[in-house]
């Protein structure tokens, strides 16, 4: 057989068939999947089949843009990986290995409704992560000598008091989020005292509070 065509043996007829419909006629149904759940693993197994064929005909290439779009829509179904895409360059990877744990914690057998708040919750996941970066870039203002100061200029206080905003909400919707999904009372208790004591610790270390000082140095640019 001729290596190059990336294909094994077909029997009479299969050259008329669909890769998708040669995977299902390989492989079964097993007994503890559900119709859906093996109609998307013999989806995903005719898409790498014909991912790996370097030169594809016109039939095989227009099947293969068919089932990719199918393929995408399935991962994004299964919860969280449609905010992978929307992470920042340098937090993907750790958004990958949180959804992981995630869905290693919850099983192979979430339902639809879960997976839902697997994917609402990494998408909070991700907007803590950039309010926290939004918080530390505006809170300091690096000097000429190298020390540090609080940044007290009027836009940056506006700017902190939006970051801090977000990071709270992010922070409340991870907490429901997460019981929702755990249905634990002992966790939800446990995140509410840690975003409690989180928010103790930025209040304590600001100097003025944030609403206070742009309020007056709004007076004083009127003035």
């Amino acid at each position: 057989m001729n290596k190059s065509n990336h294909r094994t043996a077909k029997s009479e007829g299969e050259d008329d068939m669909s890769t998708l419909a040669i995977v299902r006629k390989e492989l079964q149904k097993l007994p503890e999947e559900v119709e859906q759940e093996y109609k998307d693993r013999t989806l995903e197994e005719a898409f790498h089949r014909l991912y790996r064929i370097q030169e594809k005909n016109e039939k095989q290439q227009k099947e293969y843009d068919e089932l990719k779009e199918k393929w995408l829509a399935v991962k994004i179904s299964q919860g969280g990986y449609l905010a992978i895409n929307f992470s920042d360059k340098d937090m993907t990877q750790a958004v990958i290995r949180i959804l992981e744990d995630i869905n290693m914690t919850l099983g192979k057998k979430i339902t639809p409704f879960q997976r839902i708040l697997v994917d609402r919750l990494m998408i909070a996941i991700i907007d803590g992560m950039r309010y926290e970066r939004m918080f530390s870039v505006a809170r300091y203002k690096l000097n000429e000598d190298s020390s540090i100061t609080w940044n007290e200029t009027p836009d940056r206080i506006a700017y902190l008091r939006e970051a801090r905003r977000g990071k709270e909400s992010a922070d409340e919707r991870i907490l429901r989020l997460t019981q929702a999904l755990t249905g634990s009372t002992t966790l939800h208790v446990q995140v509410k005292n840690a975003v409690i004591a989180q928010n103790m610790q930025i209040n304590h270390d600001q100097p003025k509070d944030l609403e206070k000082i742009t309020a007056s140095k709004n007076e004083e640019d009127t003035k």
